[in-house]
Parts: C-alpha cells; structure tokens; sequence
C-alpha cells in the first residue's frame, strides 16, 4: 500500500469518493484471482467485507464502481506506473547472481481492427518468473534500440542479462 499510495491521481480532488490506491490495490487484486474486465473487478469488489475495504486503503463503505474503476485505470499513467511497479519489485529482491532475461513479445488479444497488437520488450526474472520493467516497441522498428532504455532503471550490479 506504500508503493500504491505514491501514485499520482489523474482526478480532481473535489470529486474523489476512493483514493487512486485503493482502486488500483482492488484492481490488483481482483486480476490476481482471475478478473479479466472491469466487470469481472468491480463485481469481485462488491464481495469484499469492509474490513478488507479498509485494509485496501478505502475510506468508504462500499467498493467503487465499475465506471469509476474504469475512469480511473485509464487514466493512469501506465509507463510510470510499470516503472514503480519494477523498480520496486527490483527492491525486494537482490539482482547479483540473478539471471535476467529481455525479450519481446506480441501482446496476445491486445488489438483491434484499427490497431496491431501491441509488442512489448520485458525484462524478466528468469527463476522467479517476474516482469521488472517493460517498454512499448514501436511498428516498423526493432527491439534493439529500446533494450537499453528499458535496463536503465534496474540495479543491474552482478545480474547476468540475457537478450
């Protein structure tokens, strides 16, 4: 909840009912137990008992709606807010001796008929498993102008970096 509650609200304030950190925590959580949609989140939140509300940051009763959770998440500042997600993720566990691999890849259901698919280039721990950092590749290019960019805010000392 400390990391969520860095995160800079894209509303203005007067009309704030949840706090940013506790949309996303529910948005976190829901997507974690399956939640595929906005739906499928604002449905698992209503299941919530208040005392989890309140453990997730909320200052109300009732868990936001579907259209403010919407509102909210696409809102956000995603390139910042993947960049505070890795860094922190980095910070909770040491890269020496760590492999650390970059690879792009196409987003999978992630176009529509007037966009491709969006390609990502991800750093990943190899035994762990976990997404560190990931950029946006753009079309008609390649990945290799952006494998450095994407390195750059990792505390990389004594990891082994496969590309």
């Amino acid at each position: 909840m400390e990391l969520l509650n860095t995160i800079i609200d894209p509303r203005k304030p007067r009309w704030v009912r949840h706090p940013v950190a506790t949309i996303v925590a529910i948005s976190l959580c829901a997507a974690l137990s399956g939640a595929r949609s906005f739906c499928a989140i604002a449905e698992w939140a209503q299941a919530l008992s208040r005392e989890v509300l309140r453990q997730l940051g909320s200052r109300r009763p009732q868990p936001p709606s579907e259209p403010t959770i919407r509102r909210v998440l696409q809102r956000l500042d995603a390139d910042r807010l993947d960049a505070q997600f890795g860094h922190w993720l980095a910070g909770q566990h040491p890269l020496a001796g760590c492999g650390l691999a970059v690879d792009g890849k196409t987003v999978r259901g992630g176009h529509d008929p007037h966009r491709s698919a969006p390609h990502l280039l991800s750093a990943i721990l190899h035994q762990e498993a976990v997404v560190l950092g990931q950029v946006a590749v753009e079309e008609k290019t390649n990945e290799i102008p952006k494998l450095a960019p994407s390195l750059d805010p990792l505390p990389l000392n004594g990891a082994v970096v496969t590309a």
